[in-house]
């Protein structure tokens, strides 16, 4: 089947195929693979060359662990990797704190995928120039939405994490789940049209027994008709 250019509607079809449950089984089962503590009870360590001194290496530990308190990947982290798996892309606002712009980032805020989206300066090479984000509006009056405002992120602004797979054209970014697309498909219409040749062919399928006895075969299907 064809992949939806509008991106709302593509990834309301990836989440519903990850609502099936034969896809939910193998992406709870990836995800678990994917997040598991080891004997300190950590679910990621950072190695560090052993080239670097003392000092530099303690100071990159420490912002490690700064960058695993932003991110919240004790917490987090499993639904990070099944979002990936369904959607394909995650992005993550920067925040920085006006008052101590030294202390650089301080925070990270997750930003729905269907909302926003890259731009590139060269897709050939990934070069990402910025970024367009879609922010609803709400009418104050009615709480409904009213408009859609653009803004323009640059890209020192969010952390983008991506599955690296593009369809043919190098124009929309795929996620994991798309390989099995197809196989969805089929089961579903399969599982659909077995319901109703079943239903359609039900009369079809009654056995009826007719007692012939001892009789021949020739006298037994006169006897039958």
């Amino acid at each position: 089947a064809n992949i939806d250019f509008d991106k709302i509607k593509r990834l309301q079809e990836y989440r519903r195929m990850a609502t099936y449950s034969y896809l939910a089984d193998a992406l709870d089962e990836i995800c678990d693979e994917s997040i598991v503590r080891d004997d300190y009870g950590k679910i990621i360590t950072l190695t560090i060359d052993e080239s670097y001194s003392k000092m530099i290496q303690d100071e990159i530990q420490k912002e490690w662990e700064n960058y695993i308190g932003n991110f919240q990947l004790e917490d987090k982290g499993w639904s990070y990797v099944r979002q990936l798996l369904i959607d394909g892309e995650l992005f993550f606002e920067n925040v920085i704190s006006e008052q101590h712009p030294e202390y650089g980032i301080v925070g990270v805020v997750q930003i729905p995928s269907e909302l926003i989206n890259p731009f590139y300066k060269n897709v050939q090479n990934d070069i990402i120039e910025g970024f367009s984000l879609r922010k609803p509006a709400l009418d104050k009056r009615t709480q409904k939405l009213d408009k859609e405002e653009l803004i323009i992120l640059q890209k020192n602004q969010v952390t983008y994490i991506h599955s690296g797979m593009w369809n043919e054209d190098r124009t929309i970014r795929l996620p994991y789940i798309e390989n099995s697309r197809r196989a969805y498909k089929q089961l579903s219409l399969i599982e659909d049209s077995i319901v109703i040749y079943r239903l359609v062919r039900a009369p079809e399928r009654l056995a009826f027994h007719v007692d012939v006895g001892n009789m021949s075969p020739p006298k037994a299907e006169s006897y039958i008709k």
